[in-house]
C-alpha cells in the first residue's frame, strides 16, 4: 500500500513537471515562431535619458546595431538581447534611426525621438575658506574643463566588449535623498559648468556601494572632485564615485554588487559631506536615477 501511494505521488509530480516543461517548449518555441522583434523602454526619450532596447525571436547576436552613426552592443539575458543606450544630456533633439542587422541578414529598423530636456539654474556657490585661499568660481570651472574632466574622459573612452554584470543595479547609498539634480546649470559671475551627476545627502564615513559587479578602472584624487572611484560594469557602462573621505578597493581589483568601495566625505570643491553620483554610457552623461529605474525595470 505504501509503496503505490508513493508510486503515485511521484507519477502525480513527474506529470505536473513534464507539463510545465512543455508548456515552456512551446511558449519559447512561439517566441521565435513570430519572428525578430525590437522592443523599446520608451520611443520618446528626453536628453540624459536610458534607452533600454530589446530584440526578441533571434537565436545569435546581430552583427551590427546602431542608433544614429552610433554602434550599439547587445547581451544575452535568457531568450532575448538586450542593449543599454545613453541619450547624452547635451544630445540634439532630432528624429533618429535605429538600425539592426541579424547574423541571418535580415534588417530591423525603427525611428526614435530625443526631445529637449529640462535643465534648471542654481548658482555656483564658492565657501568661505577657498575664497580666502583665492580660489574662485572662475578658477574651480577651469579646473574641471583642463584637469579633473579630462582625466575622468579618458577612462569612459575604455571599452570592454563583455557584460560584467548579471544581476539588478542597486543604489551606492543606503537611502536615496537627492540634493543636487542631474544636469543642472550652476552658474556665477566667473562662468558655468553642468552638473552631470547627482548629489546624494549622507553623512561623512557612510558605506558607498558598488551598484554592481565590475572592474575598478579608477582609483585616485583629483583637485575638484576630490578621492573618486570608477566602476567599469562592461559594454561602455561606467559608474562613478566622487568626493570620498576614504577609498576600499584598489585599481583593477573585481568589485562585488554591494560591495563597498569608499566612505563618504567632502574631498576637492564640495560644501559638505555627500556623495556625486554619476553614471557614463560610452561617454554618455546620463541621470543616474533614470538609468537605475530604466534598467532594473526593463530587463528582469
Amino acid at each position: 500500500m505504501k509503496f503505490k501511494i508513493k508510486r503515485k505521488k511521484f507519477l502525480t509530480i513527474l506529470f505536473f513537471v513534464a507539463g510545465i516543461i512543455i508548456a515552456a517548449s512551446l511558449f519559447f518555441a512561439w517566441k521565435f515562431i513570430e519572428g525578430p522583434k525590437l522592443v523599446f523602454s520608451g520611443e520618446k526619450i528626453e536628453q540624459g535619458d536610458v534607452l533600454v532596447v530589446r530584440l526578441d525571436g533571434v537565436w545569435r547576436a546581430p552583427a551590427e546595431a546602431r542608433l544614429g552613426s552610433k554602434p550599439v552592443s547587445f547581451f544575452r539575458r535568457g531568450l532575448s538581447y538586450f542593449a543599454i543606450i545613453g541619450i547624452d544630456a547635451k544630445s540634439k533633439p532630432e528624429k533618429i534611426p535605429f538600425y539592426v542587422k541579424l547574423a541571418s541578414g535580415e534588417e530591423l529598423t525603427s525611428q526614435l525621438t530625443i526631445l529637449l530636456g529640462p535643465v534648471k539654474k542654481t548658482k555656483l556657490v564658492v565657501s568661505k575658506e577657498m575664497t580666502k585661499q583665492g580660489i574662485g568660481a572662475a578658477a574651480l570651472i577651469n579646473n574641471i574643463i583642463s584637469n579633473d574632466k579630462p582625466t575622468l574622459d579618458s577612462i569612459f573612452k575604455i571599452f570592454t566588449p563583455k557584460i560584467g554584470f548579471s544581476e539588478s543595479f542597486i543604489n551606492p547609498l543606503k537611502k536615496w535623498t537627492d540634493v543636487g539634480n542631474f544636469g543642472t546649470l550652476r552658474q556665477s559671475s566667473g562662468g558655468s559648468v553642468r552638473h552631470f551627476g547627482v548629489d546624494l545627502k549622507a553623512d561623512l564615513g557612510d558605506s558607498v556601494f558598488s551598484i554592481n559587479d565590475g572592474v575598478a578602472q579608477f582609483i585616485g584624487e583629483l583637485p575638484d572632485y576630490g578621492k573618486t572611484v570608477i566602476i567599469d560594469h562592461g559594454l561602455g557602462i561606467f559608474s562613478g564615485y566622487l568626493h570620498l573621505s576614504e577609498i576600499k578597493t584598489v585599481v583593477n581589483s573585481k568589485v562585488k554588487r554591494g560591495e563597498i568601495i569608499g566612505l563618504v566625505g567632502s574631498t576637492g570643491y564640495s560644501l559638505a559631506p555627500h556623495l556625486h553620483f554619476t553614471v557614463k554610457i560610452n561617454g554618455a552623461s546620463v541621470n543616474p536615477r533614470k538609468f537605475l529605474d530604466t534598467v532594473n525595470e526593463f530587463i528582469k
